[in-house]
């Protein structure tokens, strides 16, 4: 069977209208609200967050947790996010590619899309004017399951996050590379 990559799932609003910051030690996970679905049967291959270090860079991993158990079966592998700034608009579209071998179907087959970062940093992003999203406390070495995360809530400004996955279905081994994938931001 062919590859075919022609889902995306996930959160990617039209524009911002404020942002959030969290600090040393505190509030390291962030994912969407709610959860997604695919359609179709296929693989998380690459992810997209809209996130930066704040004010500095910071060690981080994009993520897909599946909502049936809470775990982050779907990671991208460690990378220096850029450092970004405290302001609405102000980060980057981050992209990792992911492993490709949690399925997307069946009864347990919807998703969080965010990311993790490492305790030891700070992160800022952006948020929509309507949505929310679900934050956890995470001191550990690397990212965990989002068991006891809460949703957005004072001090945070609510809002949808952006996060989002590519689904691929067919041949996985006809990907030998990764190729850059461009989504244009509106004005």
């Amino acid at each position: 069977m062919p590859l075919s990559c022609a889902q995306i799932i996930g959160s990617a609003p039209a524009s911002f209208a404020s942002f959030d910051t969290a600090g040393l030690n505190t509030d390291n996970e962030i994912a969407t609200s709610p959860s997604f679905a695919a359609p179709l049967p296929g693989r998380i291959i690459f992810l997209f967050v809209y996130f930066a270090g704040d004010g500095a860079t910071v060690v981080a991993r994009l993520v897909a947790w599946r909502t049936a158990n809470l775990n982050p079966e779907v990671k991208s592998p460690q990378f220096t996010a850029p450092s970004g700034s405290a302001s609405t608009g102000g980060q980057t579209l981050n992209t990792g590619c992911a492993d490709g071998t949690a399925p997307v179907t069946g009864t347990d087959a919807a998703w969080w899309i965010g990311f993790w970062r490492a305790p030891s940093g700070s992160q800022v992003w952006s948020v929509a004017s309507a949505g929310s999203f679900f934050f956890l406390t995470n001191t550990g070495a690397d990212v965990g399951a989002l068991s006891g995360s809460s949703s957005c809530a004072s001090p945070f400004t609510c809002g949808s996050i952006e996060a989002y996955a590519l689904i691929c279905g067919g041949d996985m081994r006809t990907i030998q590379y990764a190729m850059p994938i461009v989504k244009a931001k509106a004005a």
